[in-house]
């Protein structure tokens, strides 16, 4: 979940980030981008890593643990791509030695870092924006309309999950590997996230001791105060008070408390794990200068597989715990997808893949429904299809792929072939639509369908007088983005054949966990279904959990069906409410009840004109029109700049 138990945006479970690497000198320009643009890049990286040069290691990891032990940062704070970006900043730090007279990371520090990190993010979509004077054709906007957010979600978003998730993922994929991990690496994956655990649970419960001295300290504090202003204390009288038994213990264990804040023992993990805990330290703890230097967030980076920074011989601290159980499956994915057991590895993540959807199904759908893996068109298992949902009269065609997404190059119109290619491959999105449209062709022409398991023997046998719809659905293990959610971008289909559902495994997860929050059946997962389809090409939105989110919020897509508009884009605080189950399960928040209400529409131009008032709501969706950008209109860039200052100069 995104607040407490995911994983803010940060990482892929494809592995490291790869790319062209390019040195701060080179001279050259990285493809697609304006020379004027890659020379602000290169020089805001400049100033980036300058500033956490002189900066120590403890402060700089302190200040990113306090960041995401609050998550209400002031406006000014606020990054672009939080995990991805901190992971940057990260990266640069580990590229420079531990300076000799190290200052502290402090607010003003962490207030231009900020700042430089969201213009270095945002300078890869400068590329994407016309030049002044050039002609927009459709030749020119096609391409950047699929590589735009195909390379934007690349570099900035991450895997969102939770630890619960990451868990079971690296119990699906990872563990029957171990003793190739062992053998290899010194360290299984199942001890490994153990240890992962051991320290997630170390740090929360620091952080909810540290409450609680927290509120006893102030309390002692504000009476102290109260009567020293009742009583009128001279400054001296306070200043003795204060080193009473009444007052000294609380201050100086808060000030004791927060000193260890964050930090790892390698000690205290050897008590308990023993040999474990040096291979685990040896695999993803790093030292200050033992990474290679960074010029571009695309770079691979070793503080996104390498999650705890040494403070002392014996200590680490830990910025984000989430990251740890990231770093466990980024680093040993890498390793098995590389390595010897490389085709076993892509065989078993197929076959696992298969498993989770179909266990998400099952709890979406409940006992009432006929689920069957792995069936063929015939008895000498010819056209498999992964899962077979019979649910009154109403069959389910679930087809999985378990491919990551493909690096986009940073060349829109080279980006753009690259990622119609994989989309339309074997193990593609397109494979799996056209795997399952085979079976919705065979039954809508009024043939009999006809189905037999890996035995060879008829299992389901239905035909238009048994079933009255037919849905579509293509799962993915890893988030595709926009590519996923608004398939009218790349997925090719007739008119008349149906739209699928698309959803990457870890969002199923989440829906399913919703369904089984809220009690509901797979009556209302057919309702969704019906009235998703229909949303392609008119609603786009970054993640699917956002369109899920809207149709609980909001009861239903209806209202976004009756919008007379182009395409309309969600709010992504529409998935906050798999947030909110996630903190009630766990008591960290309330219930939550279903109550739909009715959601806001703006009009885009509105929107961003409201965007620079701070004391005005987010819209819940915002519709958008394509049309041209005004010149005194705040740049759609987000940068909060008007359009002739920024992308219209």
């Amino acid at each position: 979940m995104r607040a407490w138990g995911k994983a803010p945006p940060g990482g892929r479970a494809a592995g490291w980030r790869g790319g062209a690497t390019h040195s701060a000198n080179c001279g050259c320009t990285l493809p697609g981008m304006r020379e004027s643009e890659h020379e602000q890049l290169l020089s805001d990286v400049a100033e980036l890593r300058e500033i956490v040069a002189a900066r120590s290691t403890q402060t700089i990891a302190g200040t990113a643990f306090t960041y995401w032990l609050t998550r209400n940062s002031p406006a000014e704070h606020l990054l672009l791509s939080a995990a991805r970006q901190w992971n940057f900043l990260l990266g640069l730090m580990l590229g420079t030695p531990e300076p000799t007279s190290a200052r502290q990371f402090e607010e003003s520090d962490l207030k231009r870092s900020c700042d430089l990190l969201n213009s270095i993010y945002a300078a890869y979509a400068w590329a994407y924006w016309p030049a002044p004077g050039e002609d927009i054709t459709e030749e020119w906007r096609r391409p950047r309309e699929v590589a735009m957010p195909a390379f934007l979600v690349y570099v900035n978003e991450g895997f969102l999950a939770s630890t619960d998730q990451m868990e079971r993922r690296a119990e699906r994929y990872l563990a029957p590997f171990d003793y190739v991990l062992l053998n290899d690496l010194g360290l299984t994956a199942t001890r490994a996230i153990e240890i992962c655990r051991a320290i997630r649970d170390e740090l929360q419960e620091a952080v909810d001791s540290l409450t609680k001295t927290a509120a006893s300290e102030h309390h002692a504090r504000v009476a102290l105060l109260d009567r020293a202003g009742r009583e009128g204390w001279s400054l001296e009288r306070l200043r003795a008070e204060a080193r009473t038994p009444g007052y000294r213990p609380l201050a100086s264990a808060l000030w004791s408390e927060v000193n260890q804040f964050g930090f790892v023992s390698l000690a205290a993990l050897t008590a308990q794990f023993g040999a474990d805990a040096t291979a685990f330290w040896n695999l993803f703890v790093a030292a200050r200068g033992t990474g290679p230097p960074l010029t571009y967030p695309t770079e691979a980076n070793v503080a996104d597989e390498r999650s705890l920074y040494v403070i002392d011989a014996d200590r680490a601290i830990c910025p984000l715990s989430n990251q740890l159980f990231l770093a466990v499956l980024l680093r040993f994915e890498r390793h098995l997808a590389s390595g010897a057991e490389r085709e076993r590895f892509f065989r078993s993540r197929d076959v696992a893949l298969e498993r989770e959807v179909e266990q998400s199904f099952r709890a979406l759908l409940g006992p009432k429904a006929e689920i069957l893996p792995g069936v063929y068109e015939t008895a000498d298992q010819q056209f498999e299809h992964d899962l077979v949902v019979w649910l009154g009269r109403v069959v389910v065609v679930v087809e999985a792929k378990a491919r990551p997404p493909v690096e986009p190059f940073r060349d829109p119109n080279r980006a753009f072939v690259r990622i119609k290619q994989a989309f339309k491959s074997d193990r593609g999105i397109q494979s799996a639509y056209e795997q399952g449209r085979r079976l919705w062709r065979q039954w809508s022409e009024g043939r009999r369908v006809q189905l037999y398991n890996e035995r060879s023997e008829p299992v389901l046998s239905f035909d238009r007088a048994d079933v009255d719809e037919m849905f579509l659905v293509c799962a993915t293990r890893d988030s595709f983005g926009i590519l996923a959610t608004d398939l009218s971008l790349l997925l090719e289909k007739e008119p008349t054949d149906p739209w699928p559902w698309c959803v990457n495994a870890i969002d199923l997860d989440a829906v399913a966990d919703a369904w089984d929050y809220f009690g509901w059946t797979g009556d209302r997962v057919l309702a969704f279904l019906r009235d998703r389809v229909k949303l392609q090409g008119l609603v786009k939105c970054a993640d699917e959990l956002e369109a899920v989110g809207f149709f609980i919020r909001h009861g239903g897509y209806h209202r976004l069906l009756e919008q007379q508009t182009d395409f309309i884009w969600l709010d992504a605080a529409e998935a906050s409410i798999f947030d909110d189950i996630w903190k009630a399960r766990r008591g960290y928040g309330p219930g939550v009840k279903y109550e739909p209400t009715e959601p806001v529409f703006t009009d885009a131009r509105k929107t961003l004109e409201a965007a620079l008032q701070p004391s005005t709501a987010t819209a819940a969706v915002e519709p958008m029109r394509r049309r041209k950008q005004g010149r005194n209109e705040p740049c759609a860039c987000g940068s909060g700049k008007k359009y002739k200052r920024c992308h219209g100069r």
